[in-house]
């Protein structure tokens, strides 16, 4: 199995949306779409296989293994925050398998039912945390970074992926490139509300916490304006493919994965 078959939204899988009765705190609108859609095992959840996922964890696999294959069969205090039910080949052994809902982690080695924002773990536990599949767009970016920050060890590195508020699917609305926007959306059918950011902001964060970004990689950028246009996503993520293509259109990426390094002693 790999990574490939990460269980994520899939927040354009199709247009009708189902109504939720959601509290007023944008932070619990947040979270209650995260307990309708994960915190329970549905007949019909995974969606289908479609290329726009398909696409989005090939890209994040591809630059876990050409920024840090040489790193993963040597480190033992390994964190996957936010693991989900998937498993993937490289991932260490002994990795600590976390995830804030039990109908994820059934089943998984290491594993442990626990929050993102409050990690159950002694400072400085970790020398090697995964942070991927949209968990950061659930969660607040402040807390969870923070205490991701607070379980490295130094120079532990970080893995983080996120959907950004400056990508084209966004562009012209009123949370393009905001800091930090509700967004919301349909995930397989569902009604969806996650948080978007911007790749400043959270960089910002992550060097307040004490990290250094090293690499970064952007994906999903004219696929992107394609299905801003309209052009159904079965479609439109063909033209992931010409990602990196024009470097400046970058800037304009529905997804970010970058590698961190934790700085402080």
């Amino acid at each position: 199995m790999t990574i490939l078959q990460r269980v994520v939204r899939t927040r354009r899988a199709s247009a009708t949306q189902i109504s939720m009765q959601l509290p007023a705190d944008p932070s619990q609108i947040v979270r209650y779409s995260a307990q309708d859609l994960y915190g329970s095992k549905r007949a019909d959840w995974p969606p289908p296989s479609d290329g726009w996922n398909d696409y989005k964890f090939a890209r994040m696999e591809r630059f876990v293994l050409d920024t840090g294959s040489h790193l993963l069969p040597g480190t033992s205090r390994v964190l996957d925050a936010g693991c989900g039910i998937g498993v993937y080949d490289w991932m260490p052994q002994r990795a600590i398998n976390l995830d804030l809902f039990v109908s994820q982690v059934r089943g998984r080695p290491n594993a442990l039912v626990a929050d993102v924002e409050r990690l159950p773990f002694a400072d400085q536990k970790f020398d090697l945390i995964f942070c991927l599949g949209s968990v950061l767009n659930y969660v607040s970016a402040t807390e969870a970074l923070g205490e991701l920050a607070r379980v490295s060890a130094p120079s532990a590195l970080l893995y983080l992926h996120f959907e950004t508020s400056s990508s084209f699917e966004h562009i012209l609305g009123k949370g393009w490139n905001a800091p930090k926007f509700l967004n919301k959306t349909v995930n397989a059918a569902r009604e969806d509300h996650v948080w978007v950011y911007s790749p400043r902001y959270v960089s910002e964060q992550l060097a307040g916490f004490g990290f250094r970004v090293l690499k970064s990689a952007r994906f999903h950028i004219l696929s992107s304006l394609l299905y801003k246009l309209g052009v159904p996503q079965s479609t439109a993520c063909k033209a992931a493919r010409l990602d990196g293509a024009v470097p400046w259109l970058n800037l304009f990426s529905d997804d970010v994965i970058l590698l961190a390094q934790m700085c402080r002693q």
